[in-house]
Formats: structure tokens, C-alpha cells, sequence
């Protein structure tokens, strides 16, 4: 392993033990090459708790997204990545069956095209309060 990378390592290994709680910490280096680093961690300004910039919600409703797809001829559920329903394409004999879909489970809007119903989280999931804040530390390694 290049010396350069060994370096490397130990100083990020060294960031995440001054962490007290390493989740959810986004980690900045200084660009100027000193030995500082930021921590930014978004939390709701309410209740404290982490507020997930990747989780999503229904725009309409704001049911959670189970990140879903769901085919539109036999309704069969399958994760995000799945493109076609495999149901359909065994029924058909079809090379490719059904485009599944993006489907919210509660109102049943759904997500074609450019047309997008997902949405970052607008408010906590813990508590409902509709703003957040980042906590942020700066540490010396």
C-alpha cells in the first residue's frame, strides 16, 4: 500500500474516534491542509434527532416511500431497481412484461416521467415539526 494512502487512512480512522457518535456524520476536510475537519449532521430543530436528507415522502400525502416499485397489471411489489415485472414477463413469454412503477401506497399517485411525487422529507418523523438545523463540531487531529 502507497505511504500516501497508509496516511490517508489513519487520518480518517483518527476523524471517526474523536467522533462520539460516528452515524450520520457528514465529514469536511479543510482545504488548506490543516489538521481540522468539520462534522455536519442535519437534526430536527425540535426534538434533536437526525433528520435523514435521503429519506423521501409522498409530495401529495406524505406517506413515507418504502422505496417501491409496483406493476400496474398483477400488482406485484419488488424493490427500486427492479425495472420489469418478472410475473408478467413469465405469463406473456415476453423477452420484457410490465414497466413497474413508482407508486405511493397510500394515495396511489404515481411517478411517471418527469413528473416527480417523491420528495425529501418536509417535516420530522419523530416528533412532526417542519424545520431542521445542522449540529456541527470542529475537531483537531
Amino acid at each position: 500500500m502507497h505511504t500516501l494512502i497508509k496516511k490517508r487512512k489513519k487520518v480518517i480512522n483518527k476523524m471517526f474516534e474523536l467522533t462520539e457518535k460516528p452515524d450520520n456524520w457528514e465529514v469536511y476536510l479543510s482545504l488548506e491542509g490543516k489538521n481540522e475537519f468539520a462534522l455536519l449532521k442535519p437534526v430536527c430543530s425540535e426534538c434533536q434527532k437526525y433528520w435523514s436528507v435521503n429519506r423521501k415522502e409522498c409530495f401529495l400525502c406524505k406517506t413515507k416511500y418504502y422505496r417501491i416499485k409496483i406493476c400496474k397489471e398483477c400488482s406485484s411489489i419488488y424493490p427500486e431497481n427492479v425495472t420489469w415485472c418478472i410475473n408478467c414477463d413469465k405469463k406473456d413469454g415476453k423477452k420484457k412484461g410490465t414497466k413497474t412503477v413508482k407508486i405511493c401506497i397510500n394515495c396511489g399517485a404515481e411517478e411517471t416521467g418527469r413528473s416527480k411525487i417523491f420528495v425529501p422529507i418536509t417535516f420530522c418523523w419523530y416528533c412532526g415539526n417542519r424545520e431542521n438545523e445542522f449540529t456541527w463540531k470542529i475537531k483537531s487531529f
